[in-house]
């Protein structure tokens, strides 16, 4: 089993991108103090950094404004994740 950052300690600092190999989701993750991001199992990722996978998802998701029902589902998560930086 090849060791990853996690099982060496490190840190993570960044989630870059998310992506699909061979069948498998792996999470391209940059640790502090490294040179080069690592991919991670999502399972993995999942585990160690939920936050972080969260934020990215809330960042990168796209929204159909056009429909009325999204544009207040997204209205509601800003709401969310306002109060949650406040406090």
């Amino acid at each position: 089993m090849e060791l990853n950052g996690f099982n060496r300690g490190l840190e993570a600092e960044k989630v870059i991108t998310i992506v699909d190999q061979d069948e498998k989701t792996l999470v391209c993750i940059q640790f502090k103090g490294q040179p080069r991001p690592e991919l991670i199992p999502i399972e993995v990722a999942n585990l160690k950094v939920s936050r972080m996978l969260i934020e990215f998802y809330e960042e990168h998701l796209k929204y159909d404004l056009s429909d009325p029902e999204e544009e207040v589902e997204l209205q509601e998560i800003n709401k969310k994740r306002k109060v949650q930086k406040e406090k």
